[in-house]
Formats: C-alpha cells, structure tokens, sequence
C-alpha cells in the first residue's frame, strides 16, 4: 500500500529502492519520474501460488507487467502473464487495485506503479521455469501456508489473502464465490 506524508509543509511519497542498505525511503512526490500503470495474475493450483522472480527487485513476485499504449488491461495481462511464465490465462475477475513506488535502477527512474490484480485461469501453455528475455528469471509453483509465514513480500500475501478469503477452488479450472 502507497504511504504518503506531509515533511515541513512538503508532500511525500514512500519508495522502494532494492538493492540499497535502506530499501524504502521518504522522497518528494515531485521526485516522481512517471506513472507506471500494470495487471498482475493470482493463478492458484493445489494450494500452491504461481509466482516469478523479479530481476530488478530481487524478489518473488506476483506475474504480469505493464501496459502498453493502447492495450486493454486483460489482454496485458494474459501477454505479460504467457511472457513471464509460459501459461496462457484468462482473467477471472479483478480482486483489487494496488498502489506504490520504486525506483528501477536499470532506467534511473522513480515509478508510482498502480498494479491491477486479477484472479486468472490457466488455459494451457508450459512452465518457464528459467530465465526467458523478460524482467524475471521464472516461474515456479510456492505453497500458500508459505504465504503466512512470511517467506514472500506482503504485497504478495495481502492479493493471495484476497483471492483465498472470497473464493473457493473446487476444481482445477471452477471457481466458486463463497
């Protein structure tokens, strides 16, 4: 979740600076480079979560990407979904829109990224579990109940939490609200 402030009558912006000894730190909203809007794709199977490592963050992270001029956000999320992992999705619903900012050290820019998270479903394609010409080394499955013990990045746990709290997974590919 993006955290503002007021410092000395100045507006400011918590941001996230990976590789650094201080990982977040209070900028100026001014500061700011430009609005990086993207989806994100929860895809759940046998209690375990689908999940990429992100090369700029050094990091797992939910798969998906941001979007192009003139791309609807499902079809860049099935795009940046099939790049990062090898599955073709479809979008199930939207479960929440999430707010924040980073710096991506490879553009020298500060982002305030705005992610769209969607409940997918697989359709078909192969696992990439290696690194495969995008911005993540892989793919690969990582048990939910992992989720709770902190081993992932809360940004992570609060979309997964969402997506287990309001639904139900009877079958591979059927959801059921509960």
């Amino acid at each position: 979740m993006l955290k503002t402030r007021k410092n000395n009558g100045r507006d400011e912006i918590l941001c996230q600076f990976p590789n650094e000894d201080e990982e977040f730190r209070w900028i100026s909203i001014s500061e700011i480079d430009e609005i990086r809007t993207a989806t994100q794709g929860i895809l759940i199977e046998n209690n375990k979560i689908l999940l990429v490592e992100s090369i700029n963050q050094r990091k797992l992270d939910i798969p998906g990407g941001g979007i192009k001029k003139g791309e609807i956000y499902s079809e860049t999320l099935k795009r940046e979904f099939c790049e990062e992992t090898g599955f073709i999705v479809e979008p199930v619903r939207i479960l929440g829109i999430v707010e924040s900012c980073f710096y991506y050290k490879e553009k020298e820019k500060v982002f305030h990224n705005i992610r769209i998270h969607y409940l997918t479903k697989k359709t078909g394609g192969e696992i990439k579990a290696q690194r495969n010409g995008t911005d993540t080394f892989g793919a690969g499955w990582y048990d939910i109940d992992d989720l709770k013990k902190g081993k992932y990045s809360g940004s992570i746990l609060e979309v997964a939490e969402e997506a287990l709290e309001n639904f139900v997974f009877k079958k591979k590919e059927e959801i059921i609200r509960r």
